[in-house]
């Protein structure tokens, strides 16, 4: 298994890959800072979303938003192609127009993700674009800029042109355990309560140490990381509304400010003051 930080961010505005033969893509429990467009262009794999889960096939993808928890598994002997496309949110928002919200079709506030499912004609037509924007972004010649940032547009434009869903997503239908989907469903909605091991022990009537090793064994990660994660990707929706840096600590479910701050600074990379400012001020020149 693939242990990525938790917590990923990037520096580029874009960052396209494509990886071929590659013998395990398994990985444990993460989440980004930006939008993730995930192609599997050949192989069998399960992907995790803390709401949904989905085998995957030639030709299946995910449009994932920020701070969304996923992780990937990797199906049988063999390899697997895949392409990757990782977006940062500022930027993304600089792409949509006034007539036109790349995102809109996409997402939902219960649906942070899209999935979807190509023909050989559609996956050849993702491939060559892809991969062109790969090359663009890796070169830096005279105009190569504004032609990534076409082909980028272009390639959202295709997927906001696919079929989408418009209920609500179904509930796990591969073999992550049902006590961990049922933590992560109560943690969602109780981010600001107590969600102690013992509070979650007497609530779920499991033993406190066979809570966590379920949730590491499957997630990857620990219990603790996941709920202080959540809770911080909470508290950066308040912070970047502008709340008063000690009411988006409390709304957020963390009691005690000095622990908030440590927390934030080490898993987010800047202090909850620097990051508001940041995002305020980026929101303010688009």
């Amino acid at each position: 298994m693939i242990s990525p930080a938790i917590y990923q961010s990037i520096s580029h505005d874009v960052i396209c890959t494509h990886a071929n033969n590659c013998a395990d893509i398994t990985t444990s429990f993460h989440e980004h800072d930006h939008y993730e467009i995930f192609l599997l262009l050949n192989g069998n794999i399960n992907f995790y979303l803390e709401y949904q889960d989905f085998h995957m096939r030639k030709g299946s993808g995910l449009f994932i938003s920020p701070d969304v928890f996923h992780c990937s598994e990797q199906l049988m002997n063999g390899t697997c192609d895949i392409c990757s496309i990782h977006i940062r949110s500022d930027y993304f928002r600089t792409l949509n127009s006034l007539q036109t919200n790349l995102t809109k079709l996409l997402f939902s506030s219960d649906r942070p993700f899209f999935h979807f499912q190509l023909t050989e004609d559609q996956i050849e037509y993702f491939s060559k674009k892809s991969h062109e924007l790969e090359k663009s972004l890796a070169q830096k010649s005279f105009g190569d800029d504004i032609r990534s940032e076409c082909l980028l547009k272009e390639l959202l434009l295709f997927l906001n042109s696919l079929p989408h869903p418009r209920q609500k997503a179904r509930s796990s239908t591969l073999h992550m355990p049902a006590i961990i989907t049922d933590l992560i469903s109560y943690i969602q909605k109780n981010l600001t309560n107590d969600l102690s091991i013992e509070a979650l022990s007497e609530t779920f009537h499991y033993n406190g140490q066979y809570i966590s090793r379920c949730f590491r064994e499957t997630t990857g990660i620990s219990l603790q990381q996941y709920i202080i994660h959540k809770r911080l990707d909470l508290a950066k929706k308040y912070l970047s509304l502008g709340y008063p840096l000690t009411q988006a600590c409390h709304l957020s479910g963390f009691h005690d400010y000095v622990n908030f701050t440590k927390s934030f600074s080490r898993y987010v990379g800047m202090c909850p003051k620097q990051y508001q400012m940041e995002t305020i001020r980026s929101k303010s020149f688009q």
